[in-house]
């Protein structure tokens, strides 16, 4: 560098182009200075670096057009620097369907689907097998909550996968209220936990509620998550994430509240509506995530509380 030149420190955003007009206001010493530096104009300066800025002619520059810039504080930066985008890659939304007729009492079983809903999203083929033999619980509603022991189901037959269907035969038994299905959430493994070939993992395990004389599903109790992005940066996303919970039609089952698991724990309250526990915004690093809610249904019966089987979702979100 000759005495006179002058070295300046690229700023984040900034381009080659940016530096040279905040040092000379205008771009015709361009060539001169990429000359001195030994680079393109093409190239992208790293924020912080140093650039040899040389002495040019006046005719070479202006500046009117440089003062302005520094009496006013302005700093150009056109470079806008990539910023980490999100995708749900695995979220899956199912329901049960019944697919006999009959009261269950009178043919002796309940039969149902447990099966891929809209909104189901999966970006990659879903896996050829099921991880785990989909075992439910089941137990007629005022049974459970004496605390009679409950039965256990499994699939009717090995599924494929890719169908995203799980037939199920539950054989009937005496009891009084609605019929309870549910899987144990303490198992590595949920019903229905779903893989794809990318070896994404989530699952879907509703409190279902059948009616006690028809092989109607009177509820299939599950929240729901939305997640969105607020910021970013290269290498992390800021998201919101929202979870709700549609209102039970049964009285039983209107008491619920809702827990967040797995990086969902992680979270703060949402800036915007701190006071709103079903809010939180959450920094996910470049990669993938699994987020989820579980929610816990209870009833007030002649002043203690009755609690039913739990319902848990959770999803895979990428950022990147």
């Amino acid at each position: 560098m000759r005495p006179m030149d002058k070295e300046v420190t690229a700023r984040p955003n900034q381009s080659m182009s940016d530096i040279i007009i905040m040092e000379y206001g205008s771009l015709e010493p361009a060539m001169l200075v990429m000359a001195a530096n030994g680079k393109d104009i093409s190239h992208t300066p790293a924020p912080g670096s140093k650039w040899i800025m040389p002495t040019m002619p006046e005719t070479l520059s202006d500046r009117d057009a440089v003062a302005y810039l520094r009496q006013n504080n302005i700093v150009i930066g056109t470079l806008a620097l990539p910023s980490a985008e999100i995708e749900i890659i695995l979220k899956p939304m199912m329901m049960a369907v019944p697919n006999v007729t009959g009261a269950p009492h009178t043919i002796g079983y309940y039969s149902f689907d447990v099966k891929a809903a809209p909104g189901f999203i999966h970006v990659h083929p879903i896996s050829q097998n099921y991880l785990t033999h989909n075992r439910v619980r089941y137990e007629a509603e005022e049974y459970y909550a004496s605390g009679a022991p409950y039965s256990i189901a499994a699939e009717v037959e090995p599924s494929n996968m890719p169908a995203l269907s799980i037939p199920y035969n539950l054989t009937w038994t005496t009891g009084f209220g609605y019929m309870m299905v549910w899987s144990d959430l303490t198992q590595p493994y949920p019903t229905v936990t779903i893989k794809d070939t990318d070896d994404n993992i989530a699952h879907s395990s509703p409190l279902i509620v059948l009616d006690n004389l028809t092989q109607d599903v009177v509820e299939y109790l599950i929240a729901d998550l939305v997640v969105e992005k607020i910021s970013g940066t290269p290498a992390s996303a800021v998201v919101r994430i929202t979870r709700t919970h549609y209102t039970p039609i049964i009285t039983d089952f209107a008491g619920y509240s809702m827990e967040w698991t797995d990086a969902a724990t992680d979270g703060i309250p949402d800036p915007a509506d701190p006071a709103n526990p079903d809010k939180i915004m959450l920094t996910l690093e470049a990669g993938k995530h699994t987020i989820g809610v579980r929610t816990n249904y209870h009833v007030n019966f002649l002043g203690t509380d009755v609690y039913f089987p739990s319902s848990e979702l959770t999803m895979v979100v990428g950022v990147g």
